[in-house]
């Protein structure tokens, strides 16, 4: 009787050694499945519907030139002084913006960035980064 509980329990620990153990791979997929699952179309609040808010073609060349549009600016009478200067209009905090010279015609660029007064002595004017 004793050979045959030691045959049956060696028979046992045999079939669990010839088990297939799990890989690497598999480990990762069981960790990867405890991880919250994202939507897999998300606005980033998680309701998982489609998100309304992303243009494309035309809409989004529109919604663009809003922000940052190459139009000269054409200021009013009297403006580009201390206590009114040209006002420019941008999204960002900082816009590189650009004049023409007077006399030269050469067109000369400076950096503007939003909450300051900048001055350009060659035409004697004042610049302000307006947010939009």
């Amino acid at each position: 009787m004793f050979s045959t509980v030691a045959r049956h329990v060696g028979v046992a620990a045999r079939a669990a050694a010839l088990r297939p153990q799990p890989t690497a791979a598999a480990a990762w997929r069981a960790s990867a499945a405890a991880l919250p699952q994202v939507a897999r179309f998300s606005d980033g609040v998680g309701d998982g519907g489609i998100p309304d808010t992303h243009d494309t073609g035309r809409q989004k060349t529109e919604r663009e030139g809003v922000g940052f549009n190459r139009d000269p600016i054409h200021p009013p009478k009297g403006s580009g002084t201390k206590a009114m200067p040209f006002e420019v209009p941008s999204e960002h905090q900082e816009r590189v913006v650009g004049f023409e010279h007077p006399e030269s015609h050469a067109m000369y660029w400076f950096p503007l960035a939003a909450g300051k007064l900048h001055y350009v002595e060659e035409i004697d004017r004042y610049f302000k980064l307006v947010p939009l």
